[in-house]
């Protein structure tokens, strides 16, 4: 669309109008799909790594964001879990021993 204008002194010139149009467009994103592309996310970003929850190695147990170290765990077939939390530092050369084999009520120094 064309526009004549003109100036202070009466000469007149063309210019173009251009219409912008903003539109908006809301869509729904099926949760199971946002988990899909995050555990890829994580994957691909978070490689096998100091930081546990990245690891394959400790896939099985429940370790927090940002928890990092290699810990040596060894695990009896019983189904003992572990669970540790967020921006945990685990030192070199620390083993855990999961067994449901120790009574917890007494003392021990298993």
């Amino acid at each position: 669309m064309n526009k004549v204008v003109r100036d202070k002194k009466g000469k007149a010139s063309l210019h173009k109008q251009h219409k912008i149009a903003h539109t908006h467009t809301l869509f729904y994103v099926p949760k199971q799909l946002i988990s899909s592309a995050l555990s890829l996310i994580k994957k691909f970003l978070c490689p096998p790594s100091n930081i546990m929850n990245c690891n394959p190695a400790y896939s099985k147990y429940q370790v927090g964001d940002f928890t990092y170290g290699f810990p040596k765990v060894y695990d009896s077939e019983a189904g003992a879990t572990l669970k540790i939390g967020k921006y945990c530092s685990i030192a070199s050369e620390v083993t855990f021993l999961l067994s449901d084999e120790h009574n917890t009520k007494t003392i021990s120094c298993f």
